[in-house]
């Protein structure tokens, strides 16, 4: 599995948002946030606290769709429930 590439530049349009399962231990989520997301440690552990004391959280935005599909399908492939929400639909 590829990380999915840091965009800059342009308007972070899509986000993904994850919603907490108590089923996966801290290390997991923080260790797929790092191989999917590209997240060193502390950035991994902050969003899995956010995850775990909000309930969901926006671990990332992307500028362009297939981008956020793409680190979406990696994280359903580790057993994350995520979406892709697009900012200018809210």
């Amino acid at each position: 599995m590829s990380t999915v590439r840091y965009e800059s530049g342009k308007s972070k349009r899509f986000e993904i948002v994850v919603y907490n399962c108590d089923d996966m231990s801290f290390t997991y989520v923080i260790d797929a946030f790092q191989l999917v997301l590209g997240y060193d440690v502390t950035q991994a552990t902050n969003c899995a606290n956010l995850i775990h004391n909000r309930g969901e959280y926006v671990v990332k935005s992307y500028s362009e769709l297939d981008h956020a599909e793409a680190a979406l399908d990696m994280l359903y492939e580790y057993g994350f429930r995520a979406d892709v929400v697009d900012k200018k639909q809210k």
